[in-house]
C-alpha cells in the first residue's frame, strides 16, 4: 500500500477542490496531480493565515533544520503555503514549484470556466480516494467521478438531498448543470463522453454497497441522497418530508372550520339565538374580549 495514501487514510484529511476540476487535463493522471496540488496549497494557505506568529516561526525553524524540497524558499508565501499543505495533507513533494505550477494551471482553468458559466460548486473528498485512483488501489477514476458529482449536490446540509442520474451524469464529467456540460463537452481534451445508464447504475450501486452514502427513492422516481445519515434514519427524514405539507394541510382545514364554527355561534349568541355548533369553541382574536367569560351559551 502506497505510504501516502496509509498516511491519508489515517489522518482523515481531505482535498477541497472545484466541481470543473473534473473537466481538466487530457489524462486521468494530470487531473488527479492537479487535484493533489490544489488541494494541498489551498490547505497550507488557508491554515498559514488563521495561523498566530508563533505558530508561523515555529515552522519556519522546523524547515530551516530541514528544507521540505531542495527548491524550497522560505521567503516566498506560496512556497510556505505548498510546505504547509504538505504537512496537512501527508503529501511528499519532490519540487515546490511543479506544486505550484499544477496548482495555477487548475486554478486558471477554474477561473476561466467560473467566468464563463459562475461560480462553481466546490467538492471535499477525502485525499485517500485520491491515492486509490491515481495508485489502481481501491477507488476506480469512475466511482470517483460519481463520488464527487454526489457529495458537490450534497455539500454541507444535513437533511436528505434530491438528485436525479442526470444531473449525476453532468457532475460526474465536472459540469454543473446540463446546460454547462453543452457547451463544454466538445472542448474536453480527453474526449470524456457521459456514463450510460447501466455504466451509471452499477457505479452507484456499488457506491451504495461500499456505503461512500446512503440513498432511498420514493415512488420509484426521486431518489434522495445523504453522506451523514444513517438509511433508517434517510428513510424517516423522507417521510417526514412528504407528509408534513400534507398534514399541515389536513391541521390547516380543521382549525379553519373551527373558526369559522365559532364565528358562527358568536353571531348567534349576539342575535339571541342557539349556537349553531354547540361543541365549538369560543372566538377569541387578539385585541377583542374572548367570550369564555362571558354569559354565553356555548
Amino acid at each position: 500500500m502506497n505510504f501516502q495514501y496509509r498516511a491519508a487514510l489515517k489522518s482523515g484529511t481531505y482535498f477541497q477542490v472545484p466541481l470543473c476540476a473534473f473537466a481538466f487535463g487530457s489524462t486521468i493522471q494530470e487531473r488527479l496531480s492537479a487535484i493533489i496540488s490544489f488541494g494541498l496549497v489551498q490547505a497550507g494557505e488557508k491554515w498559514w493565515r488563521r495561523a498566530t506568529d508563533d505558530q508561523h516561526q515555529e515552522r519556519l525553524r522546523t524547515w530551516i533544520k530541514a528544507k521540505p524540497t531542495p527548491d524550497f524558499k522560505r521567503y516566498v508565501n506560496r512556497h510556505l503555503y505548498a510546505a504547509r499543505g504538505c504537512e496537512i495533507t501527508n503529501v511528499t513533494m519532490h519540487s515546490i514549484d511543479a506544486r505550484l505550477a499544477e496548482h495555477d494551471a487548475l486554478k486558471e482553468f477554474s477561473e476561466d470556466f467560473s467566468a464563463r458559466h459562475g461560480t462553481d460548486p466546490l467538492v471535499r473528498l477525502k485525499s485517500s480516494f485520491i491515492f486509490e485512483v491515481r495508485d489502481g488501489n481501491g477507488v476506480t477514476a469512475r466511482e470517483l467521478s460519481v463520488l464527487a458529482a454526489i457529495y458537490s449536490v450534497i455539500g454541507n446540509k444535513n437533511g436528505p438531498v434530491m438528485i436525479t442520474q442526470n444531473r449525476i451524469r453532468c457532475r460526474a464529467l465536472g459540469y454543473k448543470s446540463a446546460a454547462v456540460m453543452q457547451v463544454e463537452l466538445t472542448k474536453r481534451k480527453d474526449t470524456a463522453k457521459p456514463l450510460t445508464e447501466w455504466e451509471l447504475r452499477s457505479t452507484l450501486e456499488k457506491l451504495t454497497v461500499r456505503r461512500f452514502f446512503v440513498r432511498s427513492t420514493y415512488g420509484c422516481r426521486h431518489t434522495y441522497y445523504s453522506h451523514r445519515m444513517t438509511q433508517d434514519q434517510l428513510r424517516k427524514a423522507i417521510i417526514e418530508r412528504k407528509t408534513f405539507a400534507f398534514a399541515n394541510k389536513l391541521i390547516r382545514r380543521h382549525e379553519d372550520n373551527a373558526m369559522t364554527a365559532a364565528i358562527h355561534n358568536q353571531r348567534s349568541f349576539l342575535q339571541g339565538k342557539d349556537p349553531v355548533s354547540p361543541d365549538a369553541r369560543p372566538l377569541s382574536v387578539r385585541g377583542t374580549p374572548s367570550l369564555e367569560n362571558q354569559d354565553c351559551p356555548f
